[in-house]
């Protein structure tokens, strides 16, 4: 069982958001599949596998790209600034440094159940 956990693991946790929906299906009929070959007798650490990304929640929180970007603008600009002599006034708003995304994996195994 501990080769399946991988497996299922691997699967559920590899859906990316750009994926098409042709893949996320796929994960789900797969994962679906390993868990039908146990017949309603499906091992606790299979289901542990299955059910820690739905307690995670539908939503996640991840680095937001545009916040990086902005922060390396900022160091650039006060490197700038700093061989000028002058006052480091940062002119560049600075984005929140996270934002939401879907789950993916809290949708295949949501899917799955």
């Amino acid at each position: 069982t501990e080769v399946l956990c991988d497996l299922i693991r691997t699967i559920i946790h590899c859906i990316n958001i750009e994926h098409p929906a042709e893949v996320f299906m796929n994960a789900i009929e797969a994962v679906a599949a390993c868990i039908d070959e146990f017949y309603n007798n499906t091992p606790i650490p299979v289901l542990d596998e299955i059910l820690a990304p739905i307690g995670a929640g539908p939503v996640v929180y991840v680095t937001n790209p545009a916040a990086v970007a902005a922060a390396a603008a900022i160091n650039e600009q006060k490197k700038k600034r700093g061989k000028k002599g002058g006052a480091s006034v940062v002119t560049i708003k600075m984005p929140p440094e996270q934002i939401q995304q879907a789950n993916q994996s809290y949708r295949v195994a949501a899917g799955v159940l």
